[in-house]
């Protein structure tokens, strides 16, 4: 099982490592977003977020 981590660990950071730095803002913020947008769907209605988006 060790094995397997630090292989994955290897290949990871050579797949990190490989990519430039906007591209790593780029994953980073993309998967930040994911976080916020699925933590807000999940604490808020969806009554009260479609309200905030429907232009009256």
């Amino acid at each position: 099982m060790n094995e397997k981590l630090t292989k994955f660990k290897e290949r990871f950071n050579e797949f990190w490592n490989g990519r430039s730095k906007r591209q790593q803002l780029v994953i980073l913020s993309s998967i930040v977003s994911i976080i916020v947008i699925v933590v807000l769907l999940s604490f808020l209605p969806l009554e009260q977020i479609m309200n905030r988006f429907t232009v009256i």
